[in-house]
């Protein structure tokens, strides 16, 4: 416990640091962006009741500045692997979302960006089960296309570094999904 207390007073004093020694740039047409975080889905695990419960997961993804302000990309997020039960009587699940959003940046006020997103998404989940009662096991795929619709914004540390804090709501799994995590420029 104390290894990762020491851990992480050195990550926070070395955010604060690179917050206070650059400013950002603006958000310009032809930058490209690389990002990567955590995801939280609202119904991206299950319960011991087989409902929908709170998941969580990574993110990976990019974009581009085909504007200045208006920025298109790709970005896939996946939610780690819930279950209940155990090996004779159990079921899991496993969703993820293949994702094109768009955000267009309404403030720009350095270092804080703040946008409007507005995208599509192919979701996908997986439920694998076991019923040993009855020698019954299987599993069940779905896959569905939608829309997502939200807000985030990006505060940059340098003019490579930023932290992006995002929340959407994702219709092919009805839920709503809140990303943390940074991301860096690439030109």
């Amino acid at each position: 416990m104390q290894i990762i207390m020491k851990t992480l007073q050195k990550l926070v004093a070395l955010t604060l640091l690179i917050m206070f020694s650059v400013v950002a740039q603006a958000q310009e047409k032809g930058k490209g962006r690389v990002f990567a975080g955590l995801a939280m889905g609202t119904k991206s695990a299950i319960d011991e009741n087989g409902g929908d419960k709170l998941g969580f997961g990574l993110t990976f993804g990019g974009d581009y500045f085909i504007l200045d302000n208006l920025s298109a990309g790709l970005n896939y997020t996946f939610f780690f692997k819930s279950s209940y039960g155990d090996a004779t009587n159990g079921i899991s699940l496993q969703a993820s979302a293949l994702n094109i959003d768009g955000h267009y940046y309404f403030v720009t006020s350095s270092p804080l960006y703040v946008y409007g997103l507005f995208g599509f998404s192919i979701g996908y989940a997986k439920a694998e089960y076991n019923i040993g009662l009855i020698n019954l096991n299987g599993t069940v795929k779905d896959n569905k296309f939608g829309i997502n619709l939200g807000a985030g914004l990006d505060y940059y540390l340098s003019d490579k570094f930023f932290l992006n804090g995002q929340i959407k709501y994702n219709s092919p799994h009805e839920q709503m999904v809140f990303n943390v995590g940074f991301g860096y420029v690439v030109n």
